[in-house]
């Protein structure tokens, strides 16, 4: 019988643990489990709390415990490796073959990683507080189309296209009245300010969406108010330059025509 693995096996299969699986099921994932795994009495500690989002098996498989561990190397998106890391500090993006760790500074990779899914199965946990053990919550997505991952342990299905349009918003808001606002309710004040900068149409587009998952996706993907600015600032310059250069190449095309006319 061929297992399906579950977020953490995936996690431990990609960094070549041996995953036994069989007629048991984990306490955290619920994954298929061998036997000859670790009984959940021994593993699970009487100070976990999180009681209310295991699945309650007899034991623990070797991906949640891989997953679990509190000294384990890591691989950043550039390729830096970390030695003696806990796995529940960070945010992840699992593969088959590899399994890449990511902090809140790689939140503009992780969005193209979003925006541009790979192929299934694979695996999006976006870790906030990096205190929680979330991988054993995380869901191995089956979809580019629509994928889902997990954002502190919420479960969010979204369009690739449709979170672009969302982050873009988030971006254009954030520029002007800063991130947290994003994630507050708004002051009056606040609210001028985009409709100032925005328009009328950003508002209502944000007070119509604010409170989707979606939204709040975007919202921790949405980089600072310094880089929503910086960002927004550099395209400018590189549309000017655009413009600028395409004045010249059409003033030149003229008088070229003008020169063979002659």
């Amino acid at each position: 019988m061929i297992e399906v693995p579950t977020a953490t096996q995936l996690f431990a299969l990609a960094r070549g643990v041996n995953v036994r699986f069989g007629d048991h099921r984990c306490y955290y994932c619920g994954g298929a489990c061998a036997e000859e795994c670790v009984p959940a009495s021994e593993h699970v500690k009487a100070s976990f709390t999180s009681r209310d989002t295991v699945c309650g098996g007899d034991r623990v498989c070797d991906g949640c415990v891989a997953a679990m561990a509190e000294k384990a190397p890591v691989i950043l998106p550039d390729g830096t490796i970390r030695e003696n890391q806990k796995i529940r500090c960070y945010s992840w993006v699992i593969t088959r073959n590899a399994t890449i760790a990511a902090t809140k500074a790689h939140r503009t990779w992780l969005a193209r990683v979003l925006l541009d899914p790979s192929d299934p199965p694979f695996v999006v946990s976006l870790s906030d507080s990096g205190q929680k053990h979330l991988l054993y919550r995380a869901v191995v997505c089956r979809s580019q189309s629509r994928p889902t991952i997990t954002l502190e342990g919420e479960q969010i299905t979204y369009v690739p296209a449709h979170l672009l349009s969302r982050l873009q918003l988030c971006r254009d808001l954030c520029r002007v009245v800063g991130k947290k606002a994003l994630t507050e309710r708004m002051t009056f004040g606040q609210q001028m300010k985009i409709v100032a900068a925005c328009g009328e149409q950003a508002l209502e587009d944000w007070l119509s969406v604010k409170d989707e998952p979606l939204t709040r996706l975007a919202v921790w993907l949405t980089p600072s108010k310094k880089e929503c600015e910086d960002d927004s600032e550099n395209k400018t310059k590189t549309k000017r330059g655009r413009t600028a250069v395409n004045r010249r190449t059409d003033a030149g095309g003229v008088s070229a025509e003008a020169g063979r006319s002659a």
